[in-house]
């Protein structure tokens, strides 16, 4: 039988470009995000029972029940293109 877990899927802003490295290249094995993140001078809070970014940004729950859009401008969002300007890829 499978666990079942929640999750959420966070669709980032350009703003969070110093993040691509902590969330997408390392392993919570190694080292602990959420303390990582607060460092980096972002927030956290609770959604749905998981430890979320605060602030302006769209989140979309897996086994999508539920969506929240916390961002006036939907097409705001971080594509790998201004990653690769930026330096992270």
């Amino acid at each position: 039988m499978k666990e079942h877990r929640r999750g959420v899927l966070q669709v980032l802003r350009p703003r969070h470009a110093p993040l691509f490295t902590l969330l997408g290249k390392t392993s919570s094995r190694d080292v602990d995000k959420f303390a990582a993140i607060q460092e980096a001078g972002f927030s956290l809070c609770e959604r749905y029972g998981v430890q979320t970014l605060e602030g302006d940004h769209d989140v979309v729950i897996c086994r999508v029940s539920n969506f929240e859009n916390l961002t006036d401008d939907p097409s705001d969002v971080l594509y790998t293109s201004a990653l690769r300007a930026a330096g992270y890829l």
